[in-house]
């Protein structure tokens, strides 16, 4: 069990008893994700908030590389199809200042 894993449990209220590692990890037995939801964790919905997003950091840190989520071929498929359509001139673009502007930011 990783550094992290460790501070999860613990801030779950499991340090005595770790975590399934099913939960922690991407293999699954039917190869699908766990559904982990904050409710499974009472102590964690207790954090501040900028606790949680340090957590939520250090987790996505621990536990994503290019070998634990591997892209599935859709997406790649999916993204090109879009650079195309934008290299080709087809997609409506907006600039940096005009998207600043829609999302509220100075």
């Amino acid at each position: 069990m990783s550094e992290t894993q460790r501070k999860v449990a613990a801030l779950a209220g499991a340090a005595d008893a770790p975590l399934p590692l099913r939960i922690l990890t991407l293999n699954s037995p039917r190869g699908r994700l766990p559904t982990m939801k904050l409710a499974d964790f009472p102590k964690l919905r207790q954090l501040p908030a900028r606790q949680k997003l340090r957590l939520a950091e250090e987790l996505w840190d621990d536990g994503v590389n290019d070998e634990s989520l591997p892209v599935p071929p859709w997406h790649e498929e999916l993204l090109s199809e879009r650079m195309a359509a934008f290299k080709a001139g087809k997609l409506k673009t907006i600039s940096t200042p005009e998207l600043k502007r829609r999302l509220g930011v100075k």
